[in-house]
């Protein structure tokens, strides 16, 4: 770190501490007592997962979630051989494996289970889980399109089941005092909210690799599953590239601008704007994406509104702004 920055950073830190008062000793003191929580359950009540998806993203909530000692991963499932494998590896040995999630669903013993699958499965699987009596943590986006993420929220209420959706930002201890700050009226009144992202992937995105048949370890018609059938193609398979798939996902706005956009409404004390518009296009990027490679979103709250840019053709000397939060108020800003 250039010692600029972090002077940069320690008078933003003094300059908190004088906005929050004693609020920021408060905050610190809730937040070293967070860390220092010890579960407290008999071996008897452990909490018992399945896993549902373990590619890159399932077997890190997986580690996660071993790090907990009331907790044992007794199930997991994945329509790729070598990741089912790799996932029973990392329980042990002791998980047992399976290929059509229906079956994990099935068993009585699991009490909660991690969705970590493509994006156009979400809803599905948090719907069946919900009414299988389970508990549930699914990654985010929460779905593919809004009338599936309704669902799938009425499918939670009706069977009365706890579940959490992956935009874990708010976990983070900035994001509560940005919270704090902005709530204690130190920016005065806000009324404007940007939230980005930014990359350059000029100029071959995420390539042109052909379709081709699928490798024989990937149930790939399994993996297809609620979206239209396509032939087999890399892109369309693997992260990050079904991301920018209509059938399968929704572009930066699905997978990045989501995180953003729920810190703002918990900081800002909202759950949905009045109004939502969003432009853009695949203007630049020479590889087989299909949804935009350049796209701005507007959210008009009544009061505030947020605009939140999402890009992969960022100027190299901007780039490391990389993805942040700016609010502004008539009185100061704060990222």
């Amino acid at each position: 770190m250039q010692r600029r920055d972090f002077l940069k950073g320690a008078l933003a830190v003094a300059a908190l501490k004088e906005m929050l008062g004693n609020r920021w000793d408060e905050l610190q003191e809730e937040l070293a007592a967070q860390e220092s929580t010890k579960p407290s359950k008999s071996p008897n009540e452990k909490i018992v997962l399945g896993v549902i998806g373990c590619g890159g993203q399932g077997r890190f909530l997986m580690r996660v979630a071993m790090q907990n000692p009331d907790v044992v991963i007794a199930a997991v499932c994945d329509v790729m051989e070598d990741r089912l494998a790799n996932a029973v590896k990392l329980a042990g040995g002791n998980a047992t494996p399976y290929k059509d999630f229906r079956k994990l669903l099935d068993r009585k013993d699991i009490d909660a289970v991690i969705i970590a699958t493509p994006d156009h499965w979400h809803c599905v699987q948090v719907i069946a889980a919900s009414e299988a009596g389970k508990d549930i943590y699914v990654e985010k986006p929460l779905g593919h399109n809004i009338a599936e993420q309704r669902a799938a929220v009425n499918a939670a209420k009706k069977f009365n089941r706890v579940v959490q959706h992956g935009t874990q930002q708010l976990s983070g201890a900035h994001y509560r005092i940005a919270k704090e700050l902005v709530q204690s009226g130190a920016l005065g009144k806000v009324t404007r909210v940007r939230a980005w992202n930014v990359w350059n992937d000029t100029p071959h995105g995420i390539g042109n690799p052909p379709d081709e048949p699928p490798p024989p370890n990937i149930d790939w018609d399994m993996w297809l599953g609620p979206a239209p059938t396509r032939p087999f193609n890399r892109n369309r398979c693997f992260a990050p590239g079904y991301w920018f798939m209509w059938d399968t996902s929704g572009g930066f706005m699905l997978s990045w601008a989501v995180h953003h956009v729920d810190t703002i409404h918990w900081i800002m004390g909202v759950t949905a704007p009045k109004t939502a518009m969003s432009v853009g296009g695949k203007y630049v990027l020479q590889d087989n994406r299909e949804t935009p490679d350049t796209q701005d979103a507007f959210l008009d709250y009544g009061d505030f509104y947020c605009r939140s840019p999402s890009t992969t053709l960022t100027p190299d000397r901007l780039k490391a702004a990389g993805m942040a939060s700016l609010f502004t108020g008539l009185m100061g800003h704060s990222s």
